[in-house]
């Protein structure tokens, strides 16, 4: 892990670490209530998104030909390898870069962005907090 092509893939249960060795980071995954005026982390390496709009099962991954993600509040769709483009990542770095993924949905970029289909808003009841420690 990864495979000797570049690829992983790993299914993920909640309240569980995963550790890449490739990456030298643990990924943590949690789902909690939300409580009533909680303050969303504003963090590089937490992130929260809204459990009841997750529909698939979610894996830690590299990137597949099919995916995207939401880039703004309006629900519009950019395939990930034009992100890739667009912000000039080499492609030999591209298959190198975790993705949290529901489906072919993409909920996280590690270390770039978040898709926006997955924001917690006032009506959000369960949050996945999901949490990225280096190893040193």
């Amino acid at each position: 892990y990864p495979d000797k092509e570049g690829n992983f893939n790993e299914i993920i249960s909640y309240d569980k670490s995963y550790y890449l060795p490739h990456a030298g980071m643990n990924i943590s995954f949690s789902v909690k209530k939300l409580k009533k005026n909680e303050l969303i982390p504003k963090n590089n390496y937490t992130k929260w998104f809204d459990c009841d709009k997750i529909y698939n099962v979610i894996s830690i991954r590299n990137q597949k030909p099919e995916d995207y993600f939401v880039f703004n509040t309006s629900g519009n769709t950019k395939k990930l390898d034009d992100y890739y483009k667009n912000n000039k990542i080499k492609r030999d770095v591209r298959k190198t870069i975790p993705l949290i993924t529901d489906g072919n949905h993409v909920m996280w970029i590690l270390g770039h962005r978040t898709s926006e289909a997955y924001r917690v808003t006032e009506n959000t009841e369960r949050v996945l907090e999901v949490s990225v420690r280096f190893e040193e």
